[in-house]
This record gives C-alpha cells, sequence and structure tokens, in this order.
C-alpha cells in the first residue's frame, strides 16, 4: 500500500490537476525520502518514476509514459475493501445456532488488513 500523500499526487497528476512540472518538482523534493524507505511501496513507486521522467528528459520515451505508469501504480496499489463480521456477530450466530455444544472447536481468525490488490 502506497502512502496517502503519494496517492493523491499520483490521482492529481493523472487527471491533469497538476502539470507535469509541478509533478516533477514535488517527486524530487520527496525522493531522498522515500529512497530511505527501502523495499516499500512508496520506494518502488518512486524509483519508476524517476526512471520515467530520465528517460523522458533524455528524449528515450514520450511524456506520456509517466501517465502510462502512474495509471498502472495505481491500479497495481487500489486497496481492495473487505468485510469482515465483528467478534459480537460470530458470538451471537454460534450461540443462536446449536453451536454452542461445538464452541471448542470455534477459532478467532484475526483478519489481515495490510493485503493489498494486485493485477
Amino acid at each position: 500500500m502506497i502512502s496517502n500523500d503519494l496517492r493523491e499526487v499520483l490521482i492529481d497528476f493523472s487527471e491533469s490537476i497538476i502539470s507535469p512540472k509541478e509533478f516533477e518538482e514535488w517527486l524530487a523534493s520527496r525522493v531522498h525520502m522515500y529512497a530511505s524507505q527501502l523495499d516499500t511501496a512508496d520506494s518502488e513507486v518512486v524509483a519508476a518514476l524517476e526512471l520515467a521522467i530520465a528517460e523522458v528528459s533524455a528524449s528515450i520515451k514520450p511524456q506520456s509514459e509517466i501517465k502510462r505508469i502512474v495509471s498502472q501504480m495505481l491500479d497495481k496499489y487500489t486497496v481492495v475493501e473487505n468485510y469482515y463480521p465483528t467478534l459480537q456477530y460470530i458470538s451471537s450466530y454460534a450461540s443462536s445456532s446449536n453451536a454452542s455444544s461445538h464452541s471448542d472447536d470455534l477459532k478467532i481468525i484475526e483478519p489481515d488488513f495490510t493485503a493489498e490488490f494486485n493485477h
């Protein structure tokens, strides 16, 4: 999952709310912070964008390459909301069904809210 501030800037850039120059300036002012967080989604996104910006600056790739990468990153790091019933709901269901005689078989499973949606 990417940080909210990075995600918001990616969305603003993809929707042309901020210009490519504003996007590059924002990114350049924070690249050291993201680079220091190795093996995070933020550092992966920033590294891919920095490479794309360098390639565009060197006329290796067109300007549209940056928006394509931004779009890919927004798709890759979309958070999927899952429904997890509350413990109270599970307890009332277990007691209302004939499960009380099997209460030793019931297991409480803690949800993992750090899961990411990847294509």
